[in-house]
């Protein structure tokens, strides 16, 4: 008897806010309150985050006992069961797959050998199961002000006049205070003035001008060939891809319930070579996970690779893949390429 563990483990996520699958890991909720944003005029419902701990590996019964129940078999026999499917996923992991457990996330280890866990977008909040990311607009009315004017009789009366726009505002305060246009155009004059005056050299220092004087053309000229090839180099090491707008593509979150595991095998030959070709470098996660997911919708194989530079963590995305002659990875270099246009070579074997 072969039994499909992964629907249970999405609907014990629904019911608890930990799941352990014996032997491999855990999966824990992390509860996110509702949060709305102000430039994409979005409103987000409140979510329950997922993420995987590799510590956490002791059966806490959770999945042998809803085996149990849904199948009628033995306690022996659904240990059995989730012991194959821990054996499967291990196995997928060790051939540099990726193992994905549907509609809950994607599994993969990085260069460093380490687990890495890329959650899919199902909301485990039951509370909020089925609310959608709703688009707000700001009303804008009109503000009015109400002055009292007072009659000779007893009764008063309100008068309601439509508020006055900032400019208007404006002009009244300047007629108000002569003065503080005259003293902004001369703030302004100074300011300029200042600045050309600095431009043709009557404000250097001493030390900016003994500088000037003690070194000759030549030398200034290579200083400033020098220090633009520093900032050159300094722009190629901080190469990052954080600005790459992503489009959401609601696919590649949602995977057919049948699929426990991708099946692409790794495999060599004796004969075969492999090569890794970079396509990105990252400092937003986010934007790092979503390249990975690319390189496997495109039928290749992700090695992320984190290190840290001038402070800044950072994941290089590589692609790998087998070959026997030069032309084999020519061809499929300039397939890569067509997907990515910034694929460079980084290692040959």
């Amino acid at each position: 008897m072969n039994i499909d563990i992964t629907p249970y483990i999405k609907e014990l996520l629904f019911e608890n806010n930990s799941l352990v699958i014996p032997g491999f890991g855990a999966l824990t909720l992390t509860y996110s309150p509702s949060t709305i944003d102000h430039v994409q005029g979005l409103l987000n419902p409140p979510t329950k985050s997922i993420n995987f701990d590799k510590n956490l590996v002791v059966n806490d019964g959770k999945l042998v006992n809803i085996i149990q129940e849904k199948h009628q078999v033995s306690t022996e026999e659904a240990n059995q069961q989730i012991g194959k499917f821990v054996n499967i996923m291990k196995d997928q992991l060790e051939r540099r797959e990726m193992v994905n457990i549907a509609n809950v996330g994607r599994l993969y280890k990085d260069f460093e050998n380490n687990i890495q866990f890329i959650p899919d977008s199902t909301n485990f909040n039951k509370e909020a199961f089925g609310l959608p990311t709703v688009n707000f607009y700001p009303i804008l009315r009109d503000k009015v002000t109400a002055e009292t004017i007072i009659p000779s009789g007893s009764a008063k009366s309100y008068k309601y006049t439509k508020k006055k726009s900032f400019f208007e505002r404006f002009q009244d305060y300047s007629r108000e205070n002569s003065w503080l246009p005259i003293s902004l155009i001369t703030a302004l004059l100074i300011v300029l003035g200042g600045y050309g005056m600095k431009k043709i050299g009557l404000f250097d220092g001493n030390a900016t001008a003994d500088k000037k004087v003690n070194e000759s053309p030549a030398e200034i000229l290579a200083n400033q060939e020098t220090s633009l090839a520093v900032d050159s180099a300094e722009d190629d090491l901080e190469e990052d891809n954080d600005a790459e707008d992503f489009a959401a593509d609601e696919a590649m979150a949602t995977t057919d319930d049948e699929d426990v595991v991708d099946t692409e095998s790794s495999t060599l030959s004796p004969d075969q070579r492999i090569a890794v070709v970079s396509v990105g470098i990252f400092g937003n996660k986010k934007n790092a996970q979503k390249r990975i997911e690319q390189v496997y919708e495109y039928g290749y194989d992700a090695l992320p690779n984190k290190y840290t530079k001038k402070g800044k963590e950072l994941t290089q995305i590589g692609i790998q893949f087998a070959f026997e002659t030069e032309s084999e990875f020519e061809e499929t270099l300039r397939h890569i390429r067509k997907k990515f246009k910034d694929a460079k070579v980084i290692r040959r074997e």
